[in-house]
């Protein structure tokens, strides 16, 4: 019921609507008149034999129904399909599933109301067409049961219209452009007519039933109908189907909580408000705008939405509105007016600066992609074999750095690759340590290939895909423990579920920027002995019991989302009301690609554990019998300017802190949400300096990004801001590889 009111009451906002009732209305008028102004030799053919049953199909059916139909059936397929098709486009679908409605709930809702809709299209009809011929011809004597008769043939024409709605409805599911669609629905029951006027298989087709209406009326009764029932049940049946399996199969999870849906007037009017004057659309070629502009609008409801939420709450008994939707509207217009905007950013100084913040860095970071794409694209041409124009850009799941920086997926007319806003030196060093290795090694691996431009690189895409046979799952297994025992010689640190992709029988980390980070120190002496084993890599399982990720649950990048992974995230509970409040629920995911997938199943790792042990202790002790030449390899490819990402905090305290910062408490005082920023302060292990570029980087909505070169020296934003105490943990690391550390240190750890 919940999906059932949420589209009737978008529906009713429909203008397109109310104009499709006002034609309905038109055309039965004028059809009666042009029945009343016909020629008297015409109406005398028309009266003979003139029963009760010719006058109701006349008065009704034939007024409406012949020559209309497909029209009207063109109408509402097209409003609906718009509809629905809004669902996906704005979010509004993940958003919903979201707040607890399941997808067979989604299906049954959708399924109702596009049922109720045609319905009340049908019983429309007829009462206007019937209305109309009763007062231009009066009764005729009409039987109540001749009338029911009538009105049951109207009521059967509900099969092939929701048929063919929900015909639709897929094409909007597999093609994802309305426009494509709105055009099928116009042409395709042009086609169909033609083709069941030319071939006489009116009675195969999908709309065929309609085409009774445009047959001579029976003497009495409603015609014999079986042969067209059977067929558009079956066809009926076969486009709800394809619709409820598309839907299962759909990928609800997202990064993104919120859709920019709620609130959408205020987004874009704030969004008007920080470009008006700004040359930004002319810097930037369509594809690159598009993603500016809904990165923004993201940007803008993700940092307001506390904030609108409290605020409509706040002043609830003000709003005006027969319903809670009615309230919601009213709040949502007085947003858009410049005093109310006014008075927002007054009471709340911290939200404007944020929100300034977020667009000015959006735009200087599609700038400088856009930038990187002409300067490197005769190289990428021929590296990664794309061709044609920039179609789409996506982001990768992936934190914002250095002034709103993340990961994309650049989708070309023909290919797709990966652009990273920083240097990929160090993938280029580990597909270099992989080609050695494979020269000694059974366990043959494959780097990524990649293109390094020093300030930023791109990669080419990898994707997820299932193994054939159960000896290519034994093979990825293999592969997964030497690449754990590679992270663990080169200090990878923070490989988890999602930095790891299987494409067959091949594993890929995608994230090495945490190459060579050693030294860390524990506050316990169980964390110390993690930070010093094979564990540190998050590659094998240890559990995480944060607030964002349910106890017990696993990140790990073997073993993570194996049977399901519940996150707890913030979603909005009662949308489009004035009574929508934030809550915690429990998202899962469903899909992963960390996991090896075998006849459309996920495997379960563990019981590839051997396996995994096989691979590590072989490339360990490959390691172990060229520690000489590797250390060579190493300081020939590995320069004193090189530099890789250290992490001081887990990520997830920076998410916690600046999800609690979004909070209208600490976006209406700058002093309460200084003070939450020296809360960082308390961890006396870390240096004031690395502190101080937290807080700047956390003022700005990024998670903070620090790197370090070969000579210890830490770098925030380009600057030096402290030198580390200096550790040889590279080739300490390398020196510490034997059989009796293999044996008595790591294998445990499986």
């Amino acid at each position: 019921m919940k999906i059932f009111k949420m589209d009737f009451y978008k529906l009713s906002q429909k203008k397109g609507f109310l104009i499709f009732i006002c034609f309905i209305l038109l055309f039965t008028l004028s059809s009666a008149f042009a029945y009343s102004n016909a020629s008297e030799n015409e109406m005398n053919s028309l009266l003979q034999d003139f029963t009760s049953m010719k006058y109701i199909w006349i008065a009704s059916t034939d007024v409406l129904y012949q020559g209309s139909t497909l029209f009207s059936l063109m109408l509402l397929g097209i409003i609906l399909a718009n509809l629905y098709f809004e669902d996906f486009k704005t979010g509004c679908y993940k958003y919903i599933i979201m707040t607890g409605v399941n997808k067979i709930n989604f299906f049954i809702g959708k399924l109702l109301f596009t049922t109720f809709v045609v319905l009340g299209f049908i019983v429309i009809s007829f009462i206007c067409v019937t209305t109309i011929g009763i007062l231009f011809w009066g009764t005729y004597d009409l039987s109540m049961r001749e009338i029911t008769e009538a009105f049951a043939l109207y009521v059967i024409t509900i099969i092939p219209i929701t048929s063919f709605i929900f015909f639709l409805y897929d094409i909007v599911l597999i093609i994802k452009n309305v426009r494509i669609v709105n055009f099928l629905a116009v042409i395709i029951p042009l086609i169909i007519g033609i083709l069941d006027s030319i071939t006489g298989t009116k009675k195969l087709s999908p709309i065929g039933l309609l085409s009774i209406f445009n047959e001579e009326p029976p003497i009495a009764g409603i015609p014999n109908l079986s042969g067209y029932l059977i067929v558009e049940l079956i066809w009926l049946f076969v486009f709800v189907f394809i619709n409820y399996i598309i839907q299962k199969n759909t990928r609800i999870l997202s990064r993104r909580i919120f859709t920019v849906d709620i609130f959408k007037k205020y987004v874009e009017t704030q969004f008007l408000l920080n470009i008006k004057g700004k040359n930004y659309k002319a810097r930037l070629k369509p594809v690159f705008y598009k993603y500016f502009v809904d990165t923004c609008k993201e940007a803008i409801f993700d940092i307001s939405a506390k904030t609108l939420v409290y605020l409509i709450n706040e002043c609830r008994q003000e709003l005006i509105g027969n319903s809670a939707y009615d309230r919601y509207d009213y709040f949502n217009d007085i947003l858009v007016k410049s005093q109310y905007q006014a008075y927002i950013m007054d009471r709340f100084p911290v939200l404007k600066s944020k929100i300034e913040r977020a667009i000015i860095d959006r735009f200087s970071f599609c700038v400088d992609v856009q930038e990187h794409l002409n300067n490197d694209i005769e190289e990428l041409r021929k590296k990664f074999r794309v061709l044609g124009e920039c179609v789409k850009l996506t982001e990768m799941n992936s934190d914002r750095h250095q002034h709103g920086k993340t990961v994309l997926c650049l989708e070309f007319e023909q290919g797709k690759i990966i652009y990273k806003p920083r240097s990929l030196e160090s993938d280029i060093i580990w597909n270099n340590l992989i080609d050695y290795l494979n020269k000694k090694s059974k366990v043959h691996l494959r780097g990524i290939h990649t293109l390094n431009c020093q300030t930023h690189g791109w990669q080419e895409f990898i994707n997820a895909t299932q193994c054939e046979n159960t000896d290519e799952i034994k093979q990825v297994y293999k592969r997964i423990g030497a690449l754990l025992n590679m992270a663990y010689l080169c200090g990878v640190t923070d490989i988890h579920m999602e930095n790891l992709i299987i494409d067959r029988d091949m594993p890929y980390i995608t994230d090495l920027e945490t190459l060579f980070d050693y030294g860390k120190s524990g506050v316990t002496a169980i964390d110390q002995w993690i930070l010093n084993s094979v564990l540190v890599t998050q590659m094998l399982p240890v559990l995480s019991g944060s607030k964002m990720v349910k106890k017990g649950c696993d990140m790990a990048a073997i073993t993570g989302g194996a049977g399901g992974i519940k996150i707890k995230k913030e979603v909005i509970k009662n949308p489009y009301t004035d009574q929508m409040q934030f809550v915690y629920e429990e998202i899962q995911y469903k899909k992963v690609k960390n996991i090896a997938r075998y006849k459309g199943q996920y495997v379960d790792p563990r019981d590839y554990t051997e396996e995994i042990k096989e691979g590590f202790s072989f490339q360990y002790s490959v390691v172990t019998q060229n520690k000489l030449e590797i250390e060579k390899l190493f300081r020939d490819i590995i320069g004193p300017s090189f530099t890789s990402r250290i992490i001081y905090r887990d990520t997830d305290k920076y998410q916690q802190l600046l999800l609690l910062l979004k909070n209208p408490r600490y976006l209406a005082s700058i002093e309460k949400s200084e003070a939450l920023y020296n809360m960082l302060k308390a961890d006396e292990r870390i240096p004031n300096e690395i502190i101080d570029s937290e807080i700047a980087n956390l003022r700005r909505g990024d998670i903070p990004y620090f790197l370090k070169d070969m000579r210890f020296h830490i770098f925030n934003d380009g600057e030096h801001i402290f030198t580390c105490e200096s550790n040889d943990g590279l080739y300490s690391r390398l020196n510490s590889f034997s059989n009796e550390d293999l044996k008595n240190n790591f294998l445990h750890n499986f």
